[in-house]
């Protein structure tokens, strides 16, 4: 019995292995360009060995997206951990995100929308986050940094198809990821920031510009 769990655990220990430093030529490289071979060479494992943990190339993709979703959600609570209001909130998220974009290949991005069946799980979870990210921004509200006569729930499906229209368009090939998402993200918070969220976001966009 010990023997058996020794390598059920050993196994799961390689795919979690495989799945993380998979995830990463992938970001970095871009899908097309990394092949079942090379993440084999990389792990220093046979190809054979690969093929038992994962039947194809798109099952390991599929599962290396939602390790990458979950590692990006448990990183924004680290980073948001301790603000004080919403609009801290945001500004720590929105250099993450900033940050983020700086090591992900454009390509990516692109070649991700090639796989429905992990399109499809990102739908699963905008949706399941849509009514959280309004209450967010009513939040917002409440605590004078976003205006009242905004529709945020017409905000939230607004963004989705700006993200969208991102990855599906070759605007990337024209400006660097962190560039289109802040720009982005600067209009549409100039957008539906109070006099008292503007003043926070101009201070936030000058230091950043700084750097």
């Amino acid at each position: 019995m010990k023997s058996g769990k020794r390598q059920q655990n050993s196994e799961e220990s390689l795919r979690a292995r495989v799945i993380t430093e998979a995830s990463q030529e992938f970001i970095k490289k871009g899908i097309k360009s990394v092949r079942m071979d090379d993440i084999a060479a990389l792990l220093s494992i046979s190809k054979r060995t690969l093929y038992e943990i994962f039947n194809d190339k798109e099952e390991l993709l599929y599962d290396c997206v939602i390790h990458l979703h979950n590692e990006k959600k448990r990183k924004i609570e680290g980073v948001i951990k301790g603000a004080d209001n919403i609009m801290e909130i945001v500004l720590r998220s929105f250099q993450f995100h900033i940050n983020m974009f700086k090591t992900i290949s454009p390509d990516f991005i692109f070649e991700v929308r090639k796989y429905s069946r992990i399109q499809q799980y990102i739908a699963n979870e905008r949706d399941l986050n849509s009514q959280k990210v309004v209450e967010f921004f009513q939040k917002g509200v409440e605590q004078g940094f976003f205006r009242s006569d905004i529709n945020y729930e017409l905000l939230v499906d607004w963004s989705r198809y700006q993200g969208d229209f991102m990855s599906m368009s070759d605007i990337y090939q024209k400006f660097p990821l962190e560039e289109i998402f802040k720009t982005m993200m600067y209009v549409n918070m100039r957008g539906i920031s109070t006099e008292k969220g503007l003043k926070i976001l101009n201070d936030f966009k000058k230091q950043n510009d700084k750097r």
